[in-house]
């Protein structure tokens, strides 16, 4: 039904790469009035990057978030958050923020609200990205709710390496 191709232009030649991330959105129609929003992100390491000997990648963190929304309200009836892996202990402390989104809508504020829930200071960035492409993902389509570019959110990028 859709590409499988990658979306990345091909790796530059004679660089290693370093990390992957990772992420998928896909809207299901569970019934005339409601959708199901599923979204994944996952961070992985190269083979050998921290053992020379471990011939596997390694997996950092592996998130899956179902939001289930009424139509057409677009409102979020309900959250299921599952962490398939994760380097410490403290990053499931974020699943149970997820169930603040419970009630809000995914049209006009979501995006404040996603901030004032995930955004804080002293909160990951990552958190806040995570969730707001999740959802904002879908309508994308329409040209609308594109996220932001670094620069929009202050992040200086690396310098080209030459060629």
């Amino acid at each position: 039904m859709f590409r499988h191709d990658e979306i990345l232009p091909p790796d530059p030649e004679g660089l290693e790469v370093l990390h992957d991330r990772e992420y998928r959105v896909r809207a299901f129609r569970l019934a005339e009035d409601r959708i199901l929003i599923r979204g994944a992100v996952r961070d992985q390491k190269p083979p050998g990057i921290y053992l020379a000997e471990d011939p596997n990648p390694l997996t950092m963190h592996h998130m899956q978030v179902d939001l289930y929304v009424a139509f057409p309200s677009m409102v979020i009836e309900s959250v299921d958050v599952d962490f398939e892996e994760h380097p410490h202990t403290t990053c499931v402390d974020i699943v149970e923020s997820y169930q603040g989104l419970v009630g809000l809508s995914i049209t006009r504020g979501f995006t404040h609200k996603v901030r004032e829930l995930f955004g804080g200071p002293g909160v990951a960035r990552t958190r806040r990205r995570c969730c707001w492409r999740w959802v904002r993902s879908p309508r994308s389509a329409r040209g609308r709710c594109m996220a932001p570019t670094p620069a929009a959110r202050g992040v200086r990028s690396w310098p080209r390496a030459p060629t």
